[in-house]
C-alpha cells in the first residue's frame, strides 16, 4: 500500500477539443448572447478555450449543465471559473491515492504506538527490538525507553533498582 500511497499520477487529460466546442455550442444555442460576427465568435471560442481547456473533461461536462440552469445570457469566462470553483477538480485517482496514504499514515502511527507502548510497559525482548524501524528506536530513544549504544545498537532502558 506504501507504493500506491506515494506513485506519480499524470495529471488528467485535458478535455478534447471536440467536446470543448460541443459545449460552447450548447451554451451559444442556448443562452442568449449580442450578435457576434463569425470572426468575434472564433476569438470568443479561442480565448475560452485558452482560459479553461485545460480542466479535464467532467469539469466540461458540469460547466454545461451547470451554466445553461445558472445563466440567463452567455456567460462569462470569470463566471464559469467561478462556477469550476465549486466543484472538486481533484483527479478522482488522486483523491484515492491521497485516501491510501491516509490509511497507510494511520497504519503506521497506530504501529508505532503500540510498540512505544509496549516498551514504556517493559515489554519487548531483544530480537523484537533489533526488529524495530530505525526510525522507531529513534523516537524511542528520544523519549528514554531505549539505550542506544556505542556500536548503534539498542536496548531497552532498564530502571534503576533492575
Amino acid at each position: 500500500m506504501k507504493e500506491l500511497a506515494t506513485c506519480h499520477l499524470q495529471a488528467p487529460a485535458a478535455c478534447p477539443d471536440g467536446r470543448f466546442v460541443e459545449m460552447m455550442v450548447v451554451l451559444q444555442s442556448t443562452l442568449p448572447s449580442r450578435n457576434q460576427n463569425d470572426v468575434a465568435q472564433a476569438v470568443l471560442l479561442a480565448t475560452y478555450r485558452k482560459v479553461l481547456g485545460h480542466f479535464p473533461e467532467r469539469v466540461i461536462r458540469y460547466l454545461e449543465k451547470a451554466a445553461v440552469v445558472r445563466f440567463e445570457w452567455f456567460p462569462t469566462v470569470k463566471q464559469l471559473l467561478d462556477l469550476i470553483a465549486e466543484v472538486d477538480t481533484t483527479d478522482p485517482l488522486v483523491r484515492k491515492r491521497d485516501a491510501i496514504g491516509r490509511l497507510v499514515r494511520n497504519e503506521l502511527q497506530a504501529r508505532l504506538d503500540d510498540a512505544l507502548a509496549r516498551l514504556e510497559k517493559g515489554e519487548g525482548e531483544q530480537d523484537w527490538i533489533d526488529a524495530l524501524p530505525e526510525q522507531w528506536k529513534d523516537i524511542a530513544e528520544t523519549r528514554s525507553l531505549l539505550w542506544r549504544h556505542e556500536d548503534g545498537s539498542f536496548t531497552r532502558r532498564r530502571e534503576p533498582g533492575e
